[in-house]
């Protein structure tokens, strides 16, 4: 009876097709901060994050469900006290997923980026250069 039991198992097993869910997430929090007090100084306060996602589903007859998440946040804070300085403050994200497939299975690309930059300066003669680049890049391929 064992046997019996045993063979129908395997063969149920090779019979019905597998379901299997292929999901990648990546998150990404990033936070740097600067702070200066006098005259004549450079504060510099810089956040990079990058993320590279791919994913390729056979196509043996399985149901393989794909799910790509990207979350990316950034922080960037300066602040000087004084005169004659320079805040420099930036944030890089770049996100780029990519998923191949056939026509049986199910995908989804999902990617969030946020970003938040604050200089602030008290004083005479201060500069202050914020900039933030995102760049999101999402590629599907059917067959």
């Amino acid at each position: 009876m064992y046997h019996k039991l045993l063979s129908l198992g395997i063969a149920a097993g090779i019979l019905i097709p597998n379901i299997v869910l292929a999901e990648q997430k990546v998150i990404q929090q990033g936070s740097s901060s600067a702070t200066a007090i006098g005259n004549n100084n450079r504060v510099s306060s810089r956040v990079y994050q990058s993320v590279t996602q791919n994913q390729n589903a056979n196509n043996n007859g399985y149901i393989n469900r794909q799910e790509q998440i990207s979350l990316q946040e950034g922080h960037s804070n300066a602040t000087v006290v004084g005169d004659n300085n320079l805040i420099n403050t930036k944030i890089n994200q770049n996100s780029i997923q990519i998923q191949e497939r056939n026509y049986r299975n199910r995908d989804n690309q999902r990617s969030q980026q946020n970003a938040v930059i604050h200089g602030e300066a008290i004083g005479d003669n201060n500069r202050i250069m914020n900039s933030t680049g995102q760049y999101n890049r999402q590629n599907k391929w059917g067959y």
